[in-house]
């Protein structure tokens, strides 16, 4: 529908497990000097020294999950404010804190919440940016190894592989000055070893992120999610017109 109406010239969509959060490898930090110091030269020979492993992705078992509505809402608050206190949803819910607690440590916790991602700036304001990379290989093996070596470098933020693919995207914050030296030379010294078939790059905008909480009144302990079709298409009609 989109595509009809030329709101949107061309779509691609890719399932992805889960992605992974990397502090910065402080190795590479100069305490004395408050800067990054990472030389690629050296940095290469280390890896075909084969001083580095390789980085694993695991796959969901099942795309299913067992969830409540108190679940679900206690994830929507989280996503919020990761500091929203039990009492507050208790009180959302009109039932006990208890109860509250009891969902978050049966069901929620080291379950449909993995971790907390604390976005900290790895360098000077306006001296670097953000990208997204695409990248994709001939097999698993050589995925892994670009991973890893991506990963122990000081730009790293998020990770993840698309499922059943040898596609990998990273999102990496790098300096203006090394977007299109040092970069294209960590990935032109690995990508024959590691089987690097294509490869995409898209800067990204911090004020151009986008994401909701999961809507709790989207949901029916029934019938899972509902998906009103009619209605968004009918909004996304009158939009267009």
């Amino acid at each position: 529908e989109l595509r009809k109406g030329y709101a949107v010239s061309s779509l691609k969509m890719s399932f992805t497990g889960e992605y992974i959060a990397f502090l910065p490898n402080f190795d590479f930090f100069d305490e004395k000097n408050k800067i990054w110091k990472f030389d690629v030269k050296s940095y290469i020979s280390d890896i075909q020294s084969g001083k580095f492993d390789r980085l694993h992705f695991t796959e969901p078992d099942s795309y299913k999950v067992s969830v409540d509505e108190i679940d679900v809402t206690i994830l929507h608050w989280l996503q919020k404010n990761a500091l929203t206190r039990f009492a507050t949803i208790a009180k959302v819910k009109n039932v006990s804190r208890s109860l509250i607690k009891y969902h978050y440590d049966t069901h929620v916790e080291d379950k449909l919440i993995c971790g907390y991602i604390v976005y900290t700036p790895r360098f000077i304001p306006h001296t670097s940016g953000l990208y997204l990379f695409e990248f994709e290989f001939e097999d698993l093996p050589g995925l892994e190894k670009f991973a890893f070596a991506i990963a122990n470098t000081p730009f790293i933020c998020l990770a993840t592989k698309e499922i059943r693919r040898n596609k990998f995207y990273v999102e990496l914050e790098i300096p203006i000055d090394d977007i299109e030296t040092t970069i294209p030379s960590l990935v032109e010294n690995l990508a024959k070893e590691c089987g690097l078939t294509r490869q995409a790059v898209f800067m990204l905008r911090k004020s151009t992120y986008y994401w909701k909480p999961i809507p709790v009144s989207l949901f029916d302990e029934e019938k899972g999610w509902d998906y009103r079709e009619e209605q968004y298409l009918e909004i996304l009609h009158k939009k267009l017109a």
